[in-house]
């Protein structure tokens, strides 16, 4: 590793330190444990913590989350579907009804990105209002210029708005607030 990595690693890991309030070690394992799931391994870690497996890189990042500020705004997710699988989501989005994370969940603070990752066929962008669980990681993201917001497994939200169709070639939001995070007491820092 040189010397200008070394540094830089140096003052992200002083950055979430000084957020966090973890220690210096546990700073660098969570950064560890991001790098990981933002570039490699996200759908690994989501597999296990979907499933509930004790594996160390979600305990970190729960860690991460629970310990860092939320992000203060708007979040959106860019989802794909098939014209079968875009019609059983839908089926289980009813209005007023909930919507629960089984896993944690990357979003994004920008809209045109979610867009993006919405795919081409039946594009599904959720929409957020006022986040209170989720984490900003772009400063700390292998993929930085994503905006990328982790949000825990237990997230719960109330459906605020879903569209009468959804229609192919055309980016369909569904609207989304916060209820809950269900649980083991989850508060942030």
């Amino acid at each position: 590793m040189n010397n200008i990595v070394l540094c830089e690693n140096n003052k992200l890991v002083a950055q979430v330190a000084k957020l966090s309030g973890m220690n210096s070690i546990e700073a660098a394992e969570s950064l560890s444990a991001l790098e990981k799931f933002t570039t490699t391994d996200f759908r690994k870690i989501r597999r296990a913590d979907k499933q509930g497996k004790d594996e160390g890189n979600v305990k970190i990042l729960n860690k991460f989350m629970h310990k860092m500020p939320a992000y203060d705004g708007d979040i959106y997710r860019g989802m794909s579907f098939s014209e079968k699988s875009i019609k059983s989501f839908i089926q289980q989005l009813k209005p007023h009804g909930d919507y629960t994370l089984d896993s944690l969940t990357s979003f994004t603070s920008d809209p045109k990105i979610a867009e993006t990752y919405s795919g081409h066929c039946y594009q599904v962008v959720i929409r957020v209002k006022h986040n209170h669980s989720g984490v900003s990681i772009s400063d700390f993201s292998a993929m930085y210029s994503e905006s990328e917001v982790l949000v825990p497994k237990g997230t719960k939200y109330e459906v605020t708005n879903v569209p009468k169709e959804v229609k192919l070639g055309k980016v369909n939001y569904v609207d989304l607030e916060e209820i809950s995070i269900e649980g083991n007491n989850f508060e942030h820092n």
